[in-house]
C-alpha cells in the first residue's frame, strides 16, 4: 500500500521591508506612446497690492514656473519556472511567485525611492541638492530644504530642558512647512530615528512624543 505524507500547502513567505513610499506616492498611468512624465510646478504666485477707489492700478508680480521631468524606468523579476511544475505541484507555487516577486519589487523600489542614482531606476529622494535656506524664493527651484538638527547623523541634547531639547528640531521642521501642505504632510524616517524620538523625555520622566 501508499501512504500519502502530511503536506502543508503554504509557502511561507518571506518577510521583507515595507516600502512606506510606494504607499504615500501617486501612480501616474502615460498613455501610449508618451516617453516621460511631464509636470509644471509654481515657484511662485501672483502678486497682489493695494490701492484707493480711482487710484491708477500698477502691474503687480507675475508668477514663475518650474518644470520636472520623469522617464519611467521598468522594474523586473526573471524567475524560470517550467509548466510541469506549475501543473504537478501541490502547494500553489504560482500564486506564491506571483506574490513574490511583487513584493521583491517593491522592496527594490523602496530603496530606490530613498537612495536611487536614477540610472536605470529612479533618483532617490536623498541624493538631490539640499540647502538650509526655507525660503522659496531664494532657494534654487529642484532643491531640497532641510532644518539642521545641530549634531551630523543626530539629534543635539540628549533630554528636555528649558534652554534646549532634541524635539525642538522637529518642531522648527513642521513649522518650516508651507502650511498650505502641513494638514496633508506625513512624517517619514527609518525605525532607528523613530525609536530615537520616542525615547525623549521631558524633565518629569513623561515621553514627549505621545
Amino acid at each position: 500500500y501508499g501512504v500519502i505524507p502530511e503536506l502543508d500547502r503554504l509557502i511561507d513567505g518571506t518577510v521583507r521591508r515595507q516600502n512606506a513610499l510606494r504607499r504615500l506616492a501617486r501612480t501616474v498611468i502615460l498613455p501610449r506612446g508618451v516617453g516621460s512624465y511631464q509636470k509644471i510646478i509654481p515657484t511662485r504666485g501672483s502678486g497682489a497690492a493695494w490701492a484707493s477707489e480711482v487710484e491708477t492700478r500698477t502691474e503687480t508680480t507675475n508668477p514663475a514656473f518650474g518644470r520636472i521631468e520623469i522617464s519611467p524606468v521598468e522594474a523586473y523579476a526573471y524567475v524560470p519556472v517550467s509548466r510541469w511544475l506549475l501543473d504537478d505541484n501541490a502547494v500553489g507555487l504560482e500564486e506564491w511567485l506571483a506574490e513574490d516577486v511583487s513584493s521583491a519589487i517593491f522592496e527594490l523600489e523602496g530603496e530606490a525611492f530613498i537612495n536611487g542614482n536614477g540610472s536605470k531606476q529612479p533618483r532617490g529622494l536623498l541624493t538631490y541638492s539640499t540647502s538650509s535656506e526655507l525660503d522659496d524664493a531664494v532657494r534654487p527651484f529642484g532643491t531640497v530644504a532641510y532644518v539642521p538638527t545641530g549634531v551630523s547623523g543626530g539629534f543635539s541634547g540628549t533630554s528636555a530642558s528649558p534652554a534646549s531639547s532634541p524635539a525642538d528640531v522637529p518642531i522648527d521642521l513642521t513649522l518650516a512647512l508651507n502650511a498650505a501642505y502641513r494638514s496633508n504632510a506625513v512624517w517619514v524616517m527609518s525605525s532607528t530615528t523613530a525609536g530615537v524620538a520616542r525615547k525623549w523625555k521631558d524633565q518629569d520622566g513623561r515621553y514627549i512624543w505621545q
